[in-house]
């Protein structure tokens, strides 16, 4: 997954086939985010 990567028809081919898509997020700054987040 690479921020800013959209192809819609992988998209629709991979939602038909069941599976959870994501698209336009980095993972590596996502991760980052969270860590930061406090712990509850």
């Amino acid at each position: 997954m690479q921020e800013g990567v959209i192809i819609e028809e992988a998209a629709s081919r991979a939602g038909e086939a069941g599976l959870f898509v994501v698209m336009a997020l980095c993972m590596f700054r996502k991760h980052r985010e969270l860590k930061k987040r406090p712990q509850r």
